[in-house]
């Protein structure tokens, strides 16, 4: 009876350790991402838009999201007064108008759920280019949330839908 307990315990730990190497492994990974949103603002037909964007030579980090009532929160920033509301003029000339509704039917993005786990693209060709990824939720006008994610770099950006490019894009350059 002793060996069972002690090979079920032994068992155990082994467990243990293999799941705490593979989540530091996994931390370790910029590529493997954890599907994460911002709280959508009230009401219906809005949308936030969460940026994470890895890589370059001095492999840096960018994290951002800006929502449909012009909320820009940057989670990498080191300066606290990136995270801001945007005047409406700032807003429209960082983000091109769009409908989340159109990215639908867009085969480079797929549907996924807060929590799921998702791996950035990143092609062969390209070890030094940005990765970028986007997670855009969006609540439609009769309430229903859908969450979609997007990766792409230089290689294969053609893939990816311009507007969801340019909303990426802008967002970056409001955290510069």
């Amino acid at each position: 009876m002793t060996r069972r307990y002690l090979a079920f315990f032994v068992g155990l730990l082994l467990l243990a350790v293999s799941v705490a190497v593979a989540q530091a492994t996994r931390d370790d990974d910029p590529y493997q991402l954890v599907v994460s949103v911002a709280p959508l603002p009230q009401g219906n037909n809005v949308w936030s838009a969460r940026i994470v964007r890895v890589g370059g030579f001095s492999g840096t980090r960018l994290v951002a999201t800006l929502t449909s009532d012009a909320r820009l929160t940057c989670f990498s920033c080191a300066e606290s007064s990136v995270t801001r509301t945007l005047s409406a003029e700032a807003f429209q000339a960082a983000i091109p108008v769009f409908d989340p509704r159109a990215f639908a039917d867009k085969p480079a993005l797929k549907r996924v759920k807060p929590g799921d786990q998702v791996r950035a693209s990143r092609s062969g060709a390209c070890s030094d280019c940005f990765v970028t990824s986007v997670f855009l939720q969006h609540r439609d006008p009769d309430g229903k949330v859908v969450t979609y994610f997007a990766s792409w770099d230089d290689v294969t950006a053609s893939q990816i839908p311009p507007e969801l490019i340019k909303l990426a894009n802008g967002i970056g350059s409001l955290v510069r």
